[in-house]
């Protein structure tokens, strides 16, 4: 909810606040729905299974390719210490993450309207 009002705070000329979520169960909480109710922010969930709207799932993959994909490890403490050497120097990666990691995305037509 602490972001939620950060964004009310931050946007309060805005006449609608879109937020767009995965379908993690924390975003569809009742708390959390009873807050939202009467505000000027409007939660837009993401397909199902569609990882590649959801940035960080990008994130993901290339890590995966960069780090697990590349290697066996047998002790989860080698494993551990990898994932965050990839992550420590991830400005290396910029070029790479700017092409994969961006709201440049096919639109398709569609009938739904948001507002």
């Amino acid at each position: 909810w602490k972001v939620y009002e950060q964004l009310l705070e931050l946007h309060p000329d805005k006449e609608f606040i879109d937020v767009v979520c995965d379908n993690a169960r924390y975003y569809k909480n009742k708390t959390l729905q009873e807050r939202l109710k009467g505000t000027k922010i409007k939660q837009i969930f993401l397909p199902a299974y569609s990882p590649n709207l959801n940035l960080i799932e990008r994130l993901w993959k290339f890590m995966r390719k960069k780090v697990i994909d590349s290697c066996f490890y047998r002790k989860f403490e080698h494993f551990k210490e990898k994932v965050f050497e990839f992550f420590e120097p991830i400005a290396q990666y910029q070029q790479e993450l700017e092409t994969l990691i961006s709201w440049n995305f096919h639109v398709h037509k569609s009938k739904t309207s948001f507002h």
